[in-house]
């Protein structure tokens, strides 16, 4: 009986913390330019609290990531092919923005709660 409990409690605490992770956007792709673009995952709402995944899918051209001041020196460099994770979760309707210093990259975003 007691091993029976425990492995409810176990259970039950998974299925807990499963379900604080089991939003999932389908995701978002722009195209990104010399001007500073917004990235949002249109597929949820902005209206709590949520982690972010931000992929630069150009072959060549390197992006810049932050508010949206960001410029083509600033933010944070996020090179073709790589990812970025938000790390800390964005509140509200705060996004992350992006800019390239020349050409266009292709960028997709996708957020969960």
């Amino acid at each position: 009986m007691r091993k029976a409990i425990v492995f409810l409690v176990l259970l039950m605490s998974s299925a807990t913390a499963y379900a604080a992770f089991s939003v999932i956007g389908s995701g978002t792709c722009v195209t990104v330019g010399t001007t500073a673009t917004e990235l949002d995952d249109t597929s949820l709402p902005n209206d709590s609290d949520r982690y972010v995944l931000i992929h630069n899918e150009s072959e060549d051209t390197p992006i810049r990531v932050g508010g949206q001041d960001v410029t083509a020196s600033t933010g944070i460099l996020v090179a073709p092919g790589e990812k970025f994770p938000s790390g800390d979760k964005l509140t509200g309707k705060n996004n992350f923005w992006a800019i390239t210093a020349s050409g266009e990259a292709r960028v997709c975003i996708q957020e969960y709660k």
